[in-house]
């Protein structure tokens, strides 16, 4: 049976008590509720600005094919503009920035503006973003 408890578990008694009897240097690596909320925030407010970039395709044999092509840390707001600026250099990374057909992402309409900006400054093969 698994337990959800509550940041107040830290500092409990009976699991000093258990650290303590494991080893008793450990309990001083026992954090604070406070410094595991905080740090907890912290973690969440970097990983939400993560993203992944995967590439789907078929084979001429019609095998479906998956590769994850990177994972990207935006360092800004979790915008279009933003999203497009992470995406487009791994596109040109692998050179298939002319070869994408669906694209998927938060703020998905004003990324692909962005990304179509960024092929037509580039003097790329653009699209249309509406389609």
């Amino acid at each position: 049976m698994k337990h959800h408890h509550s940041f107040n578990e830290t500092e409990s008694k009976a699991l000093h008590k258990i650290f303590e009897y494991l080893n008793p240097r450990s309990t001083k690596g026992l954090m604070s509720k406070k410094t595991i909320r905080s740090d907890v925030i912290k973690y969440f407010e970097t990983t939400k600005a993560m993203i992944t970039i995967v590439a789907h395709w078929t084979l001429k044999d019609y095998k479906v094919k998956t590769m994850l092509l990177a994972i990207r840390e935006i360092h800004e707001e979790y915008t279009g503009e933003n999203i497009a600026n992470v995406v487009y250099p791994v596109l040109n990374e692998y050179n298939i920035h002319d070869r994408f057909g669906y694209y998927v992402a938060t703020n998905n309409d004003t990324s692909l503006e962005w990304l179509n900006q960024h092929l037509h400054n580039e003097g790329n093969k653009q699209f249309n973003p509406d389609q």
